[in-house]
């Protein structure tokens, strides 16, 4: 993933330390701007989306978004996908999360819901289902599979930097990620692939990497915002959330393009004293690779 302000990414290479793992997380950060060619909570609302709209709302100010774990054909990546195979996803205890399925969706769903909610003007309803069922949707896809090649890139989308398009595409590739290891606790689960979904749905609608190298932000920041481009598995299986503000669709571009652009609602500026996400090892990097289709 990419870490910039500026509408028109530009791409660097990314060194990776490897020591005991090398993970290169997640995203299309979007090589492409404007999509051309891009905890669990057990009070959270029902997952009928239909119930879950917004009252006296606009259609316009909502924003769907498709919990896919079936498979599919997915444009970004040209290709068919599997669906997840929870019968990989291992707890501490030695148990697969296969008899959890529908829980573990449900938990996932809820913690993307609430990570996207401080995101303004649209109100982000995340849903569980089929991709076909929304052809206008954004629709994220939760594959077993691992994505092309030796890189270590957990998830993937395009750059839309003024959400033009309606619908977008996202891939969570599950297989990559159990390349990092196949054993965490429930909640790490559901953190690790609701951070991934959320921050993909992010470049859906024209949020950035920011600056890792910036010494405006703090340690803490550096870990727990979710548009990082890189970050620690230890942050990745962390409680992350979006909390660097940032211009997703800059005036002079909406003059001429149009689009929509969104903002931090109801961010926390609270700072712990002492960082959540904190690894023993500090070359335990995760590290988002940006491409936005497969790199050779």
């Amino acid at each position: 993933m990419r870490s910039l302000f500026t509408w028109r990414p530009v791409r660097r290479p990314l060194a990776v330390a490897v020591v005991m793992v090398v993970a290169m997380l997640v995203a299309g950060c979007g090589a492409y701007p404007w999509g051309s060619g891009t905890a669990v909570n057990d009070s959270s609302p029902s997952n009928d989306a239909a119930t879950r709209l917004p009252a006296g709302q606009p259609d316009e100010l909502t924003k769907l978004v498709v919990l896919d774990w079936s498979g599919g054909y997915a444009e970004i990546a040209s290709r068919w996908l599997s669906g997840a195979d929870f019968a990989q996803l291992y707890l501490a205890s030695g148990e697969t999360l296969e008899a959890d399925a529908a829980s573990l969706e449900e938990s996932v769903r809820a913690r993307t819901e609430e990570i996207l909610s401080v995101l303004g003007p649209a109100r982000f309803v995340v849903v569980v289902d089929e991709a076909g069922n929304h052809p206008d949707a954004t629709v994220v896809y939760f594959t077993a599979e691992a994505i092309a090649g030796d890189r270590y890139q957990v998830g993937q989308t395009k750059l839309d930097q003024c959400d033009l398009r309606e619908d977008a595409t996202v891939i969570v590739w599950i297989g990559t990620l159990l390349k990092l290891g196949n054993e965490h606790a429930y909640e790490e689960w559901v953190n690790a692939l609701a951070n991934t979904a959320a921050h993909e749905v992010g470049h859906t609608v024209g949020f950035f990497h920011p600056d890792a190298e910036s010494n405006d932000f703090t340690e803490y920041e550096k870990n727990a915002e979710i548009m990082m481009g890189v970050h620690t598995l230890s942050a990745l299986l962390g409680r992350q959330q979006f909390l660097i503000p940032q211009e997703t669709c800059p005036e002079s571009i909406a003059d001429q393009f149009g689009g929509i652009a969104y903002e931090l609602s109801a961010t926390s500026t609270a700072r712990p004293p002492a960082l959540t996400y904190k690894t023993a090892d500090s070359h335990e990097m995760v590290t988002c690779d940006s491409a936005s289709e497969p790199r050779p």
